[in-house]
């Protein structure tokens, strides 16, 4: 693992950058630590954010940060951030960036990157998220809570119930362990449902845009969570621009099925849809 200077913040206030190129972060506050690397060696007038995906706790130890050192694909600084509801629970593969009952990680995580934004000089409007597999929820479940942002979302889930039991269960006992799932759905919709909250987010006013990208040989991700992104928001299931809204799909085939994005379709994204998104 790679070693970078490291600071400590007990509020989001206190946010400040050193000379360093590449420096770690922690933001603890409200009973959340967030873990944080900013890559500044290529900057940008626009930031990419990225939230982990699963994590296989056996093999890796926290924090993970994900496409930290993609800035030459990006193009641009990016913050890599790593999921705090993973700290809750020594065995815990996946969180969402959701939360539990007594912790709208969510929004705290949203209130930081608005002010490493604020800080870097970026426009709300110049904010991308970008992750796969629960890392793509993630990304919408965020974009969704600051208006003007976007998100790229690859083989992502879009609701967190319609993943595997195993994990659903996991993170179940995580988030409410005296709740069934159908009473933390009905509690909590927006929380596990990044259609939910999308919706929200525009009854409220708010402009998201944003890109979900699927490999069709993940046939369980294209059935259960890109199917009822696209049919909900009316964008082309075959890949195109949403009808009302400013979505769009896109879709490749990978033999690996369910994972990441290759390095050509991630080249793609970023030439041919960060202009719709940033609206330059």
């Amino acid at each position: 693992m790679a070693n970078f200077p490291h600071t400590i913040f007990n509020s989001i206030e206190e946010i400040t950058f050193k000379k360093d190129l590449v420096q770690d972060f922690s933001v603890e506050e409200k009973d959340i630590k967030l873990e944080c690397r900013i890559n500044q060696k290529v900057k940008n007038e626009y930031l990419v954010v990225a939230p982990n995906g699963a994590v296989d706790r056996k093999k890796y130890e926290l924090p993970v940060f994900a496409r930290w050192n993609y800035q030459n694909i990006f193009n641009s600084s990016i913050l890599s951030i790593s999921d705090p509801a993973l700290l809750l629970d020594d065995s815990l593969r996946i969180g969402w960036f959701a939360g539990t009952n007594q912790l709208d990680i969510t929004q705290f995580v949203s209130e930081v990157i608005i002010k490493v934004a604020d800080k870097l000089g970026i426009t709300h409007d110049k904010i991308i998220f970008w992750g796969s597999s629960s890392g793509g929820f993630a990304s919408i479940l965020l974009a969704s809570k600051i208006d003007g942002s976007s998100f790229v979302s690859i083989n992502g889930q879009s609701a967190i119930n319609n993943y595997y039991a195993g994990h659903v269960e996991d993170y179940r006992k995580v988030f409410d362990s005296q709740s069934s799932i159908g009473e933390i759905l009905q509690n909590y919709p927006s929380r596990w449902s990044i259609i939910t909250a999308l919706d929200d987010s525009y009854k409220k006013g708010l402009s998201t845009r944003g890109i979900v990208v699927q490999n069709t040989i993940d046939e369980m991700h294209y059935l259960k969570h890109y199917t009822p992104f696209c049919e909900h928001f009316n964008v082309p299931l075959e890949g195109g621009k949403s009808g009302t809204r400013e979505l769009w799909s896109l879709l490749f085939e990978h033999q690996k099925g369910h994972g990441p994005e290759t390095a050509d379709i991630a080249k793609r994204i970023v030439n041919d849809y960060f202009p719709e998104l940033l609206k330059q």
